[in-house]
């Protein structure tokens, strides 16, 4: 006997047949009547194998999709009914996203296939962040931006607006640039960001105010800056930091401001005495006699 069998209390006969067979079993019985006279028989049974099937398991692409299938193959034809853990009762299934599903399979015996398949697929999804450098200065073109990519299955593939291909682009002028990652797996993901620049170019002018004394050190500047990335700072020449310099003797000077990005300009201008040095001339007389008051002095200024 290729099972077990016994009798329940109420004389029924229950036999189990052994893993994985089918075909005919049979077995033997004695059976007592009150006079204690004994009898023996042979019970034969028919045992239906299960359902046999294979399955295949397509694996989700993208984190977050449902795009799993498993395929049942049935390896005997026949009419069988399926019952799946998450409610659909075909043979295939699809639109899975990743986890565990089990499959009872039962044929026209009510022997039953219980399958059970994982969907395997990517935990963490494709995630795309920028770091992006601004340009300091008008009219440069030293922008930049700076991919951090992660999850997904690498590697990965970029397809910018302006044409790169490369994981990060820099030289870029001011504007929006776009660019679309795809990993190994074909799962894709979008960014957009913006590379922007000062407004207006940089620009100073410079106004003196010359010496009207020769000799004397009450020269100015009056200088204004603007454009740029205010607040702005001031070197001067000489040294002085200040916007509007002020005690300056004549001379050559040279200011250069830098703006809180770090752009400058210089410009070049001068203090000059307005009138030259004061010129005087003296003519003496003296006296002819002594104590006489017919001496004079004679001035000539110019």
């Amino acid at each position: 006997m290729n099972g077990t069998a016994f009798l329940n209390a109420t004389r029924d006969l229950l036999y189990t047949s052994g893993p994985a067979y089918s075909g005919w079993d049979s077995l033997q019985y004695e059976a007592f009547d009150q006079s204690g006279a004994c009898s023996q028989a042979w019970l034969y049974i028919y045992v239906h194998p299960i359902p046999q099937a294979s399955s295949s398991i397509t694996s989700v692409s993208c984190a977050g999709d449902s795009s799993g299938a498993i395929d049942v193959t049935m390896l005997v034809a026949g009419n069988y009914l399926f019952s799946w853990s998450h409610g659909p009762v075909t043979d295939d299934v699809s639109g899975l996203a990743v986890g565990v599903f089990t499959v009872q399979i039962s044929d026209s015996n009510a022997c039953v296939l219980t399958i059970t398949d994982s969907v395997p697929g990517p935990s963490v999804p494709l995630i795309v962040n920028a770091i992006v450098q601004q340009i300091a200065c008008f009219g440069d073109s030293t922008g930049a931006i700076d991919l951090l990519v992660s999850g997904g299955t690498a590697p990965y593939a970029f397809i910018w607006s302006n044409g790169g291909t490369s994981e990060d682009i820099d030289r870029l002028i001011p504007g929006l640039y776009t660019v679309m990652v795809t990993d190994s797996a074909g799962c894709k993901a979008t960014l957009t960001d913006s590379v922007s620049a000062p407004l207006l170019a940089l620009s100073l002018s410079l106004q003196s105010q010359h010496i009207v004394c020769y000799g004397d050190s009450t020269g100015a500047f009056i200088s204004g800056a603007s454009g740029g990335t205010a607040p702005y700072s001031y070197l001067w020449s000489n040294g002085d930091t200040a916007a509007n310099p002020t005690g300056m003797i004549a001379g050559i000077y040279a200011l250069t401001v830098t703006d809180s990005l770090g752009c400058s300009l210089s410009l070049t201008d001068s203090i000059v005495h307005l009138f030259p040095a004061l010129q005087v001339q003296e003519s003496v007389v003296n006296p002819l006699c002594i104590n006489s008051v017919y001496g004079s002095i004679a001035l000539q200024v110019s």
